[in-house]
C-alpha cells in the first residue's frame, strides 16, 4: 500500500511539475513580446502628444503629455561623459536596499554585470522604462527585464551605454531623455545649454523610477549641480576660468514653446473638434493628431500678398481670405486679421452683406429651372411691390441697358433685372437653392436678397461657390479633415450630394468667366480661366470678390469693422480682386490658366444677343454661349 502512496505522490509531483514548467514557459514566451528588437531600442520612444498637421505633416501646434527624445547622432559625448562618471559613483548613495532593488541586482549579477557600473545603470534604466510603458503585472515585468538586458549584453560601447541611459531616464514627471527635458526646462536645444545646465539635468535623473520635481526640489538639485562642476575642476576636467564662469550663472527656467502655426486657423480646429468623444476620452493615453487641409506656402503668400496690400491703406482696414479646394473639400487657408498671433478670424466669423456676390446665386437658379443665358430681360427702372411697400433698386450710376439677354445682367451686375431674373425662377426657389448650396439657413425670400441685402461670411460665401465649382455637388468644407487616435484614423468629411444640376453649374462658372475678363473684375488681371464675381455693400461699406479657378475657391471681403464706408476706390473690383489675382500670380505662375470640366450634356451654340436666337453669322452682336443640349432655343 504505501509503494502505491508513494507512487501516487511521485506521479502528482511530476504533474505538477510538468505544469509549472508549461506555465513558465507560457508565461516567458508571452513576456518576450514585450522585448523589443536591438536594432529598434535606439529608435524606441513614449511620446504622447496632441498634434494639428497641415499638409505635407507640417506640424501647427502641439501639447506633450509624455515625452522622450533621444541624443541625436552629431551629440558631442566627450563632453558629458566625465559627468556620468560622477553621477554613477554617487548612485549607490540614494538607492535604498528594497526588495526589487535587490532583485535588479540579482538579474544584473547573475549575467555578470556590474550593479553599480554605468552599464547595470543604463539597463536597468532603459528596462524601468519600457516595462512602465506596458501593460504588464507581476513576474511577467521581470521576466521582460530579464530578457531585455541578456540580448542587450555586451551590445553596446560606454559612448553608447551612456547615451542609453540618458536617454531613457526620467527627468521630470512624464519627461525622458535629456534632450527632450533640456527643451522643457529651458526651451534649449541640448547642444545650447551650459555646463552648470547640463550638470543640473543630470542630477534631475531619478534612480528610484520616481519623476522629479526640479521646482520644489530647486535648492537641492542645484546644489548637486553645482557639486558636480566642481569634481570636474579638482579633477582637472575644466579649467578654473570655466569653473567660475559656471559658478557664476544662475539656474533659470524657461519652460519650452512650440510655435503654434497660423494661430487664429488651429484655434478654429479646436471649435471644430472641441466635442468629438473620441479624442476628449483619449488625450493624455496615447497619440492624438488631426490633420487639416492648412497649406504652408499658400499661407505665407497670402500673408505676403495682403501685407504689400496694406502699405497705403490706413491701419484700421481689414481683409479676410479663405481658399478651399473643391474637390477635396480642405481649407486650405483662412486669415482673417491683419495680426498673426491672433485667435479673431473674419473670415470665419464675421458676418457682413454679401452684396452682387449673391447674383451668381439668382442666374443658377435660373438656368436649373430651365432659363437659358440668352433669354431675353428687360433692363429699366422697377417697383416691386410687397403689400402696401414699394421697393425701387437702382442701378449702378443709373445706367440701365434695356432688353438684353441674361448672360449681360449677370456680366455688368445690372440690379434690377437680377432681380426680375430672381422673380423668374421664384424667390422662394432661389431661397432654397443658395440653402443646398451652403448659405444660412435664415435667409429669407424678399425682393432684396436677389441683391445679397443679408449678411455671410467669407467661409459660407466660399462653401456656396465651392458647390458650383464642383459642378453642382455640395462637399462640405473642413479645416480638420481627419483625427488620428492611435492607428486607427476616423474621417470628418461629410458625404458629398448633388444638390444642382452639372449643367446649370457650368452655365453659371462660364458667365463668371467672363465677369473676370470683361465684367466688374476686368481690371484685377485675373488669370485666364477664372470665373469671379464682385460685390460692394451699400456705401461701399464691404469690398467683395469670389473667384473659382481650376479645383480652388477663393473669397476675399474687405472693410472695416465698425461698418464705415470705404473710401478709397471702394467696389469688390478695385478694393478684393486684386488680393485674389496677385495670390494667383505669385502661388501658380503669372502663366497660368484654368478651365472646368464640361458636362456630356453642354455644347456651344452661337447666338444673336438682340433676338437670344441661335445663329450662323459671325457678326457684332453675336457670341457663343453654353446651353443644355435638351433646352436649346430656336435658330433664325
Amino acid at each position: 500500500m504505501k509503494k502505491i502512496v508513494i507512487v501516487i505522490i511521485i506521479f502528482l509531483l511530476l504533474q505538477i511539475s510538468a505544469g509549472l514548467v508549461i506555465y513558465f514557459k507560457s508565461e516567458i514566451e508571452y513576456a518576450k513580446l514585450y522585448v523589443p528588437s536591438i536594432d529598434n531600442i535606439s529608435t524606441y520612444n513614449t511620446n504622447i502628444s496632441f498634434t494639428i498637421y497641415g499638409k505635407d505633416n507640417v506640424v501647427m501646434y502641439r501639447k506633450y503629455y509624455k515625452r522622450q527624445e533621444k541624443l541625436k547622432g552629431s551629440y558631442p559625448m566627450m563632453k558629458v561623459m566625465p559627468m556620468i562618471d560622477i553621477i554613477i559613483n554617487q548612485r549607490h548613495q540614494s538607492i535604498k536596499e528594497t526588495g526589487i532593488e535587490r532583485w535588479k541586482k540579482i538579474i544584473l549579477n547573475n549575467q555578470g554585470i556590474d550593479p553599480f557600473s554605468l552599464e547595470g545603470a543604463a539597463y536597468v534604466h532603459y528596462t524601468d522604462m519600457l516595462i512602465s510603458k506596458s501593460d504588464l503585472k507581476g513576474p511577467k515585468k521581470e521576466l521582460v527585464r530579464w530578457y531585455t538586458i541578456d540580448k542587450l549584453h555586451n551590445q553596446y560601447s560606454q559612448v553608447g551605454l551612456s547615451k542609453l541611459l540618458l536617454d531613457s531616464s526620467s527627468y521630470a514627471e512624464n519627461i525622458y531623455g535629456i534632450a527632450a527635458a533640456s527643451k522643457y526646462y529651458f526651451n534649449k536645444e541640448i547642444e545650447n545649454v551650459s555646463m552648470l545646465e547640463l550638470a543640473f539635468l543630470l542630477s534631475c535623473i531619478s534612480w528610484n523610477n520616481n519623476a522629479t520635481d526640479a521646482v520644489k526640489n530647486y535648492q537641492e538639485l542645484d546644489r548637486k549641480a553645482r557639486n558636480i562642476l566642481y569634481i570636474l575642476y579638482k579633477n582637472k576636467d575644466i579649467s578654473e576660468e570655466e569653473y567660475n564662469k559656471n559658478m557664476a550663472e544662475n539656474i533659470t527656467f524657461q519652460p519650452e514653446i512650440i510655435n503654434t502655426v497660423e494661430p487664429s486657423y488651429v484655434h478654429a480646429v479646436l471649435k471644430q473638434i472641441e466635442n468629438i468623444k473620441e479624442i476628449n476620452d483619449n488625450l493624455g493615453k496615447v497619440n492624438v493628431s488631426v490633420y487639416t487641409g492648412y497649406d504652408d506656402r499658400a499661407n505665407k503668400i497670402v500673408r505676403e500678398v495682403l501685407k504689400d496690400y496694406y502699405k497705403d491703406k490706413d491701419d484700421e482696414l481689414q481683409a479676410a481670405f479663405v481658399l478651399l479646394n473643391n474637390k477635396t473639400q480642405e481649407v486650405i487657408s483662412a486669415i482673417g486679421s491683419r495680426r498673426y498671433d491672433t485667435k479673431v478670424n473674419r473670415a470665419l466669423t464675421i458676418s457682413r452683406q454679401m452684396a452682387s456676390t449673391f447674383k451668381p446665386i439668382v442666374f443658377l437658379s435660373a438656368f436649373e429651372k430651365g432659363i437659358r443665358p440668352s433669354d431675353q430681360v428687360v433692363d429699366m427702372p422697377y417697383e416691386f411691390v410687397v403689400k402696401d411697400v414699394v421697393y425701387k433698386p437702382n442701378n449702378y450710376n443709373g445706367f440701365f441697358m434695356g432688353k438684353i439677354p441674361m448672360r449681360y445682367a449677370f456680366v455688368y451686375s445690372l440690379n434690377n433685372s437680377t432681380i426680375k431674373v430672381a422673380e423668374m425662377a421664384g424667390l422662394k426657389y432661389v431661397r432654397d437653392v443658395s440653402i443646398s448650396l451652403g448659405m444660412n439657413k435664415d435667409i429669407q425670400p424678399f425682393y432684396a436678397m436677389a441683391l445679397g441685402a443679408f449678411p455671410a461670411t467669407p467661409m459660407t460665401v466660399a462653401q456656396m461657390f465651392s458647390t458650383i465649382g464642383n459642378l453642382g455637388e455640395y462637399k462640405k468644407a473642413t479645416l480638420a479633415v481627419s483625427y488620428k487616435i492611435g492607428d486607427k484614423e476616423y474621417s470628418l468629411k461629410e458625404p458629398s450630394k448633388q444638390v444642382v444640376s452639372k449643367e446649370a453649374a457650368y452655365q453659371t462658372l462660364y458667365i463668371m468667366q467672363a465677369v473676370a475678363s470683361r465684367g466688374t473684375a476686368r481690371g484685377a488681371r485675373l488669370l485666364k480661366g477664372t470665373g469671379a464675381k464682385t460685390g460692394t455693400s451699400n456705401d461701399a461699406r464691404d469690398a467683395w470678390t469670389v473667384a473659382v479657378f481650376g479645383d480652388y475657391t477663393a473669397v476675399v471681403w474687405v472693410g472695416y469693422d465698425d461698418l464705415r464706408p470705404i473710401t478709397i476706390g471702394g467696389s469688390g473690383g478695385r478694393l478684393a480682386a486684386p488680393i485674389i489675382a496677385e495670390f494667383q500670380r505669385r502661388y501658380f505662375g503669372k502663366n497660368a490658366t484654368f478651365s472646368f470640366h464640361v458636362p456630356d450634356n453642354i455644347v456651344f451654340k452661337r447666338v444673336d444677343a438682340r433676338t437670344g436666337l441661335l445663329t450662323s453669322r459671325k457678326s457684332s452682336g453675336t457670341y457663343i454661349e453654353a446651353y443644355n443640349k435638351k433646352r436649346l432655343p430656336k435658330s433664325e
